[in-house]
């Protein structure tokens, strides 16, 4: 039973923000207590000990809404259930580090069960070279599941600097919730019912209105989380970090709700083209970063620190200025998936032209490194000097 049955989406993430903004208080206080803060090394650069409170406060601000609000009932939160999944072993990560292998583990099985018990994949890509289908057929199950470890780490590597990776995530959340209301839209005003996956009309209005408001939850508790953590005129450090417990979660709940926009609603749903520009700016640095580690004959895993945030801050950008603009360039790329697909472009045009981005980006970015390459250098060795 719905125990909030007038809540609109908006009352949902003011709420959302209003309490999670009460808990912020008591949950730093804890994760301070038992040890669970972040110290400045030699691969991060900040000012003292900073609480990993980001993700713990969204997801106990988050569970009991989600259950007040009714969405439990809804596949949505069994894609919470999921998430949390992640959250577990993430969190732990953060005070005691576990190998990348169970954490990969972990992830995959919290992608299988979104999959499996959520029966939401991606069946087919779309018409990517004009009039060819692309069916995946017996790979759509590892292709859905992989892409989702592969985003949700993606969206992990966007938390190198305070406010980019809450920033991103809200953007990439305001374009998923306006395509959520489209296909609640589209769902009304059909005369048909959806026979990909033999559901009434008024369940398919149902679950796309139940993902508006799951993604105006995050929304509102990502928000308050970013009153405390990006940089602003009354705020010259972050109060707090996401932590990994906090950039996986939302990162893995983030690309599942994309998944689910694009696999969970038959012909109704976003085009793959279309997800792919809703996560475009993750997507493209961790593209990119896997492309460089490549060719410069490293594993894909192996950290560096040239991803876009460094980019941003090599070229002089304030951190506080930097992270704006990331953060407007992904909600201008959502915007780009969502009303291209809403005005029916064709995919073949939305796919070839995220490719010529994501190559755009690439090759000016190296070049630009290696024109920075010396100072970079310097300013790193100075960076360990002081540390020491």
């Amino acid at each position: 039973m719905t125990l909030l049955p007038l809540a609109t989406p908006i009352a949902l993430a003011l709420l959302a923000f209003v309490t999670a903004l009460v808990l912020s208080k008591f949950v730093i206080a804890l994760v301070v207590r038992i040890g669970w803060v972040d110290r400045p090394n030699n691969r991060k650069i900040h000012d003292g000990a900073v609480p990993l409170a980001g993700g713990l406060m969204i997801v106990l601000t988050l569970s009991p809404l989600i259950a007040l609000s009714g969405l439990w009932q809804f596949p949505v939160g069994v894609f919470w259930l999921c998430g949390c999944l992640v959250f577990a072993i993430a969190f732990v990560d953060d005070r005691f580090p576990i190998r990348a292998r169970y954490r990969f583990f972990v992830q995959l099985a919290a992608a299988c069960l979104f999959a499996l018990i959520g029966h939401t994949q991606l069946n087919g890509l779309g018409r990517l070279l004009g009039p060819f289908e692309f069916d995946m057929a017996l790979f759509a199950l590892p292709i859905t599941v992989i892409g989702i470890v592969a985003a949700t780490n993606a969206f992990n590597m966007m938390d190198g600097v305070d406010g980019l990776a809450g920033g991103v995530l809200n953007s990439t959340l305001f374009c998923l919730a306006l395509a959520f209301l489209l296909i609640a839209q589209s769902a009304t005003s059909s005369n048909m019912a959806t026979s990909a996956l033999s559901v009434t009309k008024a369940t398919l209005t149902s679950e796309a209105a139940a993902a508006v408001d799951m993604c105006c939850l995050m929304i509102g508790a990502i928000g308050a989380f970013l009153l405390l953590n990006q940089r602003s005129p009354w705020r010259s450090r972050a109060a707090i970090f996401l932590g990994d417990g906090g950039s996986m979660t939302m990162g893995f709940m983030v690309v599942v709700m994309t998944v689910y926009a694009s696999g969970g609603f038959g012909n109704k749903g976003l085009g793959a083209a279309s997800a792919a520009w809703i996560l475009g700016l993750p997507i493209i640095d961790l593209c990119s970063a896997i492309l460089r580690r490549v060719i410069a004959g490293k594993t894909p895993m192996t950290p560096d620190r040239r991803h876009v945030h460094h980019l941003m801050l090599a070229l002089g950008l304030p951190v506080s200025r930097a992270v704006v603009v990331l953060q407007c360039a992904s909600l201008l790329m959502g915007m780009v998936g969502v009303l291209g697909w809403h005005y029916g472009v064709a995919d073949y045009l939305l796919s070839w032209s995220f490719a010529l981005l994501f190559a755009l980006y690439y090759c000016v970015s190296q070049r630009i490194w290696n024109l920075l390459e010396p100072t970079e250098q310097k300013r790193r060795v100075d960076r360990a000097m002081a540390i020491d």
